[in-house]
């Protein structure tokens, strides 16, 4: 009778079995073994074949039945040696939906485990009946941190959307705190083999939860940012876009950002973009003294930065440029023109006109370009993607001071009124004012 409804099964299904008969025999052992010591067994002679087990959602389910959650939190609170081992079952196992709502009960274990606080036996634990020198016994490093981050982000991941994730974001957030200098071994920040895996799940958070951030993944991005170990790597860039783009409107210490932007600043073109970003959303949050108490605007920092932005529009434009950074560019340049109209009193009376002059006119001279730019658009041919990104930044402009560019802007129009309803209508209130 068995056979014959496998047979109808398959026939149905158009699939064939392809289960390994030693892994068969494995994930009979890790489901109904009669001690503690045969589970584990079947279980790690079973992730010999994780590969399979990743790619076949059938082997992965019987997997995920026989090395139970149960089985991998006991794991968890157990040796360094079988820790390990519900580690690389985690791993081989979360690959979708299903797995991830049969296993998001071990994140807790998981982060107690990454913290040392599982290593020692506890009742529910599994005794470790080996004293070989094969077994591993020291504590978790970069290697197993790093994949518990992945295995975390992977969780939030595969949970469905309308699922709030409150005990996987509540476990991630208290992962990313014991990374933090003061609870890593010697006070030591961790290097980018665990940073990098780490903001990921931070900004897996972040784009499941965007209102939900911790005090303590706050700050490890924040750290991440200003780190001389990270300068460089794509674990600083990463750090620097989660505090220019997705946590704009967080509770940032100004002095902080500030690093930060000195940190973008010096590592040059390849942060170039993000460091324009961070910027823009510096200016736009905190004003022209960047946030820092006691400090009037900062024309001295402003100025160098208003020329570089400058020369980004002009390469932007004219293709030498990426649209990434022609993009930040445009960010920053709407940025300081509101600033600019916002403080106008204070600067006016503050004594630094000269500073201001020179600021303005980078800003000129991009408004200039952009201008041209616009104008210099074939009626005929495509309308290119810029003049959406361009767009912004001619209304800031228009609505700060609508009569130095003018007739400019009446040149320029032709191409904007090309542009989609909900892109061009930034520009209406600027349409009053024109004569």
């Amino acid at each position: 009778a068995f056979g014959h409804g496998a047979l109808a099964f398959l026939a149905a299904t158009g699939t064939a079995c392809t289960m390994d008969p030693s892994l068969d025999r494995a994930l009979s052992l890790a489901s109904a073994g009669s001690k503690n010591e045969e589970r584990v067994l079947g279980a790690a002679l079973a992730l010999q074949h994780s590969e399979l087990i990743t790619k076949d959602a059938n082997v992965r389910r019987r997997f995920i039945e026989a090395v139970d959650t149960q089985l991998l939190q006991r794991l968890l609170r157990s040796a360094p040696a079988l820790q390990r081992l519900a580690l690389a079952a985690l791993g081989a196992g979360l690959a979708d939906t299903s797995a991830a709502a049969e296993l998001r009960g071990c994140a807790g274990a998981l982060v107690a485990a990454c913290s040392g606080g599982g290593g020692h036996q506890t009742d529910s634990a599994i005794a470790a009946e080996t004293s070989t020198d094969e077994v591993t016994e020291a504590p978790w490093g970069t290697e197993e941190l790093a994949q518990a981050a992945e295995i975390l982000r992977r969780l939030l991941r595969f949970l469905p959307p309308d699922d709030s994730a409150e005990d996987v974001i509540e476990a991630s957030g208290t992962f990313v705190g014991h990374l933090l200098p003061p609870t890593t071994i010697g006070g030591r920040f961790p290097d980018s083999a665990i940073a990098q895996p780490a903001l990921e799940l931070v900004h897996e958070v972040l784009e499941r939860r965007p209102d939900v951030m911790s005090p303590s993944a706050l700050a490890f991005v924040q750290d991440c940012s200003v780190e001389h170990a990270l300068r460089g790597t794509p674990a600083q860039r990463l750090a620097l876009e989660l505090l220019a783009r997705d946590l704009a409107g967080a509770d940032l210490a100004p002095v902080r950002l500030d690093q930060a932007l000195s940190e973008a600043l010096a590592a040059g073109k390849p942060l170039r973009a993000v460091a324009l970003q961070l910027a823009a959303t510096i200016l736009s949050e905190h004003g022209l003294n960047f946030g820092l108490p006691g400090r009037e605007a900062m024309l001295g920092r402003l100025q160098p930065l208003m020329e570089l932005v400058a020369g980004e529009v002009r390469l932007g434009i004219e293709g030498y440029s990426s649209s990434e950074n022609l993009c930040a560019a445009c960010m920053m340049l709407e940025a300081a023109i509101v600033a600019f109209g916002r403080e106008s009193e204070q600067l006016e009376t503050g004594g630094h006109l000269q500073e201001v002059a020179e600021c303005l006119r980078h800003v000129h001279r991009a408004m200039s370009d952009i201008y041209n730019y616009c104008a210099d658009v074939p009626a005929e041919s495509e309308l290119p993607s810029d003049i959406a990104v361009v767009a912004r930044v001619v209304a800031a402009w228009q609505l700060e001071d609508p009569r130095l560019f003018e007739q400019e802007f009446q040149r320029a129009l032709p191409a904007l009124c090309r542009l989609d309803p909900e892109e061009f209508q930034v520009l209406l209130p600027c349409l009053q004012e024109l004569h």
